[in-house]
C-alpha cells in the first residue's frame, strides 16, 4: 500500500513545520503551504494527495471561494479542517459546504492520526469509485461503437 500524503496548509509556519514532523514520524508524507493560494497551487502540481488540512484561519470570503475550488477541481480529495475557537464558526460553515471533518487546535496526536486515516480510506474509495465510474463509461461507449460498426454495411459494386 501506498503512503499517506498530506498537504498541509497553515498559516502559522511553526504549527506547520511541527506538525510535519509528527506526521512523518507515523511515515505519513507531508507537503506544506502557508496560503491558501500556495495550496491549491500545490494540488494543482500534484494532486494524488489523500488528504488536506486546511487551516480554518483562510477561510474569509475569498478563501472559501478557494476551498470551493479545490473540492471542485479535486472531489475525491477529503479535507480536514484546522480550527481554534475563534475560527469555530468558519470551520462549521466549511462543514456545511461539504469539508470531511474539522478538528480543534489544540488536538489530540492520536486524534489527527485517526481522523488522516479515515480520511485516506474515504479519498482511496471515492478514488476507485470514480475508476471505476470511468471504466464503465468508456467500456459502454466502446460497446455502442462497436455495435453501431457492426451495423453498417458498404454497398458492393455490382
Amino acid at each position: 500500500m501506498t503512503a499517506t500524503k498530506v498537504l498541509l496548509a497553515d498559516k502559522d509556519a511553526a504549527f506547520a513545520d511541527t506538525t510535519k514532523i509528527m506526521l512523518s514520524h507515523k511515515q505519513i508524507s507531508v507537503s506544506v503551504a502557508t496560503s491558501s493560494e500556495q495550496a491549491l497551487t500545490l494540488l494543482e502540481l500534484t494532486p494524488d494527495f489523500d488528504v488536506v488540512l486546511y487551516d480554518a484561519h483562510f477561510l474569509d470570503s475569498e478563501s472559501f471561494s478557494r476551498l470551493r475550488q479545490i473540492q471542485m477541481s479535486f472531489p475525491a480529495i477529503k479535507i480536514v479542517l484546522l480550527a481554534c475557537r475563534d475560527t469555530l464558526e468558519p470551520a462549521i460553515k466549511g462543514m456545511e459546504w461539504g469539508v470531511f471533518d474539522y478538528l480543534l487546535k489544540p488536538y489530540d496526536p492520536k486524534e489527527l492520526f485517526a481522523k488522516i486515516e479515515e480520511a485516506k480510506t474515504r479519498t482511496r474509495q471515492q478514488r476507485d469509485r470514480m475508476i471505476d465510474a470511468g471504466s464503465r463509461a468508456l467500456r459502454q461507449k466502446w460497446e455502442k461503437q462497436e455495435a453501431q460498426e457492426k451495423k453498417i454495411s458498404l454497398p458492393t459494386d455490382s
